[in-house]
């Protein structure tokens, strides 16, 4: 990190992030303190521009879930931002269900604010928290795509002679 200020902020901001997600925090005032006006939001499933939308996207998790509850494992710091690993509980509010997601969070930092926020999550954690379908995903799905996939790749090895054929350009 360049110098002490940066370190300051870049800290700061790493340590009040899992405050985005707790059900019991403001979720405008979080959004707010944390992220630029026009900051950018992305996980595996959307994306939003803007601190309104940004706001939108956690308030919105206030609905649905109960409790959700951020363990943090390990943050790292570099010139202009912030990686966080951690594991992620979402309690739903109606259902007595919970789903646990391994995520890596990527912030980049400008004028001590987020501008860009980027999650990145571990589907086979999402899958396997699902009662019944995390079971048949580990016990016959990916170990059947294994087996597959390996039988492909060695059918296409075969063909060509047991060697990757490299292809050039022109």
């Amino acid at each position: 990190m360049a110098n002490n200020s940066t370190n300051v902020v870049l800290e700061r901001l790493a340590t009040r992030l899992p405050s985005l997600y707790d059900v019991d925090q403001d979720a405008r005032l979080v959004v707010n303190d944390l992220f630029s006006e026009d900051a950018t939001f992305e996980d595996p499933l959307m994306t939003v521009q803007g601190q309104s939308n940004i706001h939108a996207q956690f308030a919105s998790l206030r609905k649905i879930f109960r409790n959700i509850a951020v363990d943090v494992h390990h943050v790292e710091y570099y010139h202009g931002g912030f990686s966080t690993h951690a594991n992620v509980t979402y309690t739903f509010a109606v259902i007595p269900f919970r789903v646990d997601i391994r995520c890596m969070i990527i912030c980049l930092v400008r004028d001590g604010k987020i501008y860009l926020h980027t999650e990145h999550w571990d589907v086979r954690s999402l899958i396997s928290s699902i009662p019944l379908v995390g079971r048949l995903y580990n016990a016959v799905f990916r170990p059947s795509m294994g087996y597959l996939s390996s039988m492909a790749i060695k059918g296409l090895m075969a063909i060509r002679g047991g060697k990757p054929k490299i292809l050039k350009r022109s």
